[in-house]
């Protein structure tokens, strides 16, 4: 996977992740990314009813001192892995798949806007140790960082105010504001 021109082999993460208690089955593949070139897209094979969160994933492969630039960007469960004509695991299907998904959501301006939002942050401070909720300035996100955030939304098609974006520092409140923001047209926004 080449990710922000950084390599990165998808065997060492399904290493430390098949180390997790609710893990049995994982395969890491990269997607093609506008940001960075490809994505990094974990699988995992449901087994229980245990499903951990993007967040969490990335959180424990952090405490196994896995580099930041090496943290998947997305997590998808599967019920059974797709097989090739000599049954091998078919890792070209598994980007099929969360591609798909990835396509529809990053289809929509807002949504697109939301993985800005999520890229962002994890580039800005650790993505993994971040809730929700969580006040984004109390974990060492600067007003200028906010205000940058603020212009490459603009220049993406989504006006959100700084001063909204201060006043209300979480990626929840950030989502919500991006819900009900006003949407230039692309062509028009990076004039």
């Amino acid at each position: 996977i080449n990710r922000a021109g950084e390599k990165i082999t998808p065997l060492e993460i399904e290493d430390i992740l098949l180390t997790h208690k609710d893990i049995d089955g994982v395969q890491v593949v990269g997607i093609p990314d506008e940001l960075l070139g490809e994505a990094i897209a974990v699988f995992v094979l449901k087994t229980n009813e245990k499903e951990l969160k993007l967040d969490e994933i990335r959180h424990f492969l952090s405490d196994k001192n896995l580099a930041e630039f090496k943290l998947p960007d997305s997590v998808k469960y599967i019920d059974d892995w797709p097989l090739t004509a000599l049954g091998k695991i078919d890792r070209n299907k598994l980007r099929e798949i969360i591609w798909e998904e990835f396509e529809v959501e990053s289809n929509t301006i807002k949504g697109k806007a939301k993985i800005i939002i999520e890229r962002w942050l994890s580039d800005i401070i650790d993505g993994s140790k971040i809730d929700a909720s969580d006040n984004l300035i109390e974990k060492g996100l600067s007003s200028i960082q906010i205000m940058q955030l603020s212009g490459k939304l603009k220049k993406n098609g989504i006006i959100v105010p700084f001063a909204k974006l201060i006043e209300n520092p979480s990626k929840e409140k950030w989502f919500s504001l991006v819900d009900t923001a006003k949407i230039k047209e692309v062509n028009q926004a990076k004039k």
